[in-house]
């Protein structure tokens, strides 16, 4: 049976690069809008033939120039060459979006639209939207008020520590001018006794 197309893997494999480097060049030419390619139901990037070809020629490129052939030189010279390379718009390769294998085993498009019609789902999605946001809020007030109290706490010993030091210092300074003034008066005391001991011995 003929494959319609092949995985990333499988072109890896075929052109013989590592998968991460085909990713990458995949990944530049969407960048670019260059080229794009088709993807699954899973969001997985599936490979046509024309695919093959433009990455078959881009190894060849880099096999032959390196690192001198820059990604933005390849999508130019690809875009030269119309005749040879059909290059692909993201509107002809629309990214679709990833779906449970399980629940499109149980429900179809159909089934869900219907659904997503019916009041009754409205409103059972409106109460438990409400539901969570209010427990949200009600979380985020417990961190805020427990980390407004942590912070707090830390403030309050902060300033007990400043405060501290500050009776430490002053302590420190009081104690200083004590020492400072009794050694004046001492030093007076000294100078008055010796005045009155030369007065007696010279008469004066």
């Amino acid at each position: 049976m003929e494959v319609e197309f092949i995985t990333l893997g499988d072109l890896a494999r075929r052109i013989d690069v590592p998968a991460t480097t085909l990713r990458n060049w995949t990944d530049q030419l969407e960048d670019m809008d260059a080229h794009y390619v088709y993807r699954n139901d899973r969001g997985d990037r599936i490979y046509k033939d024309t695919d093959v070809e433009i990455f078959k020629y881009i190894k060849s490129l880099k096999d032959e120039h390196g690192r001198k052939t820059t990604m933005k030189n390849i999508a130019q010279i690809l875009a030269d060459k119309p005749d040879r390379f059909k290059l692909r718009t993201r509107e002809e390769a629309p990214v679709q979006e990833p779906k449970d294998p399980e629940v499109l085993d149980l429900l179809s498009q159909e089934d869900i639209k219907k659904l997503m019609e019916s009041e009754r789902v409205k409103q059972f999605i409106g109460v438990i939207v409400s539901n969570t946001t209010k427990n949200l809020e009600e979380k985020l007030t417990k961190e805020i008020r427990k980390e407004v109290a942590a912070e707090i706490e830390a403030g309050n010993k902060r300033i007990e520590e400043m405060l501290k030091k500050f009776e430490e210092n002053t302590e420190k300074r009081v104690q200083n001018t004590e020492n400072w003034i009794q050694e004046m008066r001492k030093q007076r005391e000294e100078e008055r006794n010796n005045k009155g001991f030369f007065a007696k011995l010279f008469g004066k």
